[in-house]
């Protein structure tokens, strides 16, 4: 690259509905705004010096290796599993993520918000219900639901997201019961609990904790076993948290009455129509899955767009001085 030669980002998004992140690209970088797939990036990303990854497949060691001029990935993300970090430390390139933002993420609310949405739709049944209207029905007690009141919310995992659940469950006048062991919880009308004590207790469990190697297939079968029947199980963190046989499982048992998933395990390996939980989902009533779409709000991506770009500009400068 020639002195004072302008690095080449590409932002494999489509950013029509945030141009001003777009022009904020174009002002500090030749920016390519293209929500390229993996096979179109395989024959292109040796032109990247930065990217800002798409979150439908993953930057593997396959597409990293052809990575020729690449020196960082920025992704909008606080989930990073769509990345190869070994490739990446392998070929020195810097990787940033939201993850540790603590500040920053602490405005952001839209994973928080859909997770309780899937609450309200498992309980009451609600898309069930307007399908069956659009079917040219008007029936009611077929889709008879519970109320949150007086209910017992377990949320495994109290940071960020688990914290604003919890002001959500308690406006609903819900018993809150939460389990951590990274931090201690002392909100008033909160009680922290073992994860043995929450799921004994809990009438509907929702997931708010990263994907590692400890919380791999952490709700499984022995887990399932020693919930109530009939609780409501709400995952929007990774899917491979949960295990997905053992999910089917417990719904067609009635140990799990309902269920709402924003994730599935291996959502990028493979055609979703063919995710056994997918299929289980097409004869069923008790299961509502949407695409991994917890963050994607207008606020929250002009916000986690911006903070991922602004991370490449700030590396890139630092670059320049070296």
């Amino acid at each position: 690259m020639g002195v004072g030669e302008t690095r080449k980002l590409l932002v494999a998004h489509c950013l029509d509905h945030l141009p001003e992140v777009a022009a904020e690209a174009a002002r500090h970088f030749d920016a390519v705004i293209d929500p390229v797939d993996y096979a179109g990036l395989t024959g292109t990303i040796a032109e990247y010096d930065y990217i800002m990854p798409s979150l439908s497949y993953r930057l593997d060691d396959v597409l990293v290796g052809n990575a020729d001029r690449l020196k960082a990935i920025s992704t909008p993300s606080t989930g990073t599993d769509h990345i190869d970090f070994d490739a990446c430390e392998r070929l020195g390139i810097r990787v940033f993520s939201l993850k540790n933002d603590t500040e920053f993420l602490s405005g952001i609310t839209a994973t928080a918000e859909l997770a309780f949405s899937h609450i309200l739709n498992v309980m009451r049944k609600i898309p069930f219900a307007f399908r069956d209207v659009l079917d040219g029905n008007w029936r009611s007690v077929e889709f008879r639901g519970f109320e949150l009141q007086g209910k017992t919310l377990g949320i495994i995992g109290c940071g960020r997201l688990g914290s604003i659940m919890v002001d959500y469950a308690l406006a609903f006048r819900m018993t809150v019961i939460v389990c951590d062991p990274f931090k201690t919880i002392t909100r008033p009308g909160v009680r922290q609990v073992s994860l043995e004590e929450l799921l004994q207790k809990s009438d509907i469990i929702s997931l708010h904790l990263h994907l590692n190697e400890d919380t791999a297939g952490m709700i499984g079968r022995d887990e399932f076993s020693a919930m109530k029947d009939g609780v409501v199980i709400v995952n929007t963190s990774r899917g491979a948290i949960i295990d997905s046989q053992a999910l089917i499982e417990a719904l067609e048992s009635g140990k799990v009455s309902g269920a709402g998933l924003d994730v599935l395990d291996g959502e990028l390996d493979r055609p979703i129509g063919q995710h056994p939980v997918v299929e289980y989902a097409r004869g069923h009533d008790n299961v509502i899955i949407t695409p991994h779409m917890g963050g994607v709000t207008l606020e929250s991506q002009r916000r986690a767009y911006s903070r991922a770009l602004d991370k490449l500009i700030e590396f890139d400068r630092a670059l320049l001085k070296t």
